[in-house]
């Protein structure tokens, strides 16, 4: 028996109905910023036609200011 993708999203959900996922859509060249180990998201790139590029970056980061 194989435990495919979607059955782990069934599973889940079915035992947190009330878990917000959220959308957000993108145009090409669009950026995002968002704490995306922290919320469900889809992620997916179905019906994409021209080629995706990701950049994750994952640590701490402070911005060093001028006084």
């Amino acid at each position: 028996m194989t435990y495919h993708e979607t059955d782990m999203v069934y599973d889940y959900l079915s035992q947190e109905p009330g878990c917000k996922v959220f959308k957000i859509v993108q145009r090409p060249y669009d950026i995002y910023i968002a704490p995306t180990e922290n919320m469900t998201h889809d992620g997916t790139t179905l019906g994409k036609m021209e080629i995706d590029v990701t950049l994750v970056m994952i640590g701490y980061f402070s911005i060093k200011t001028s006084r």
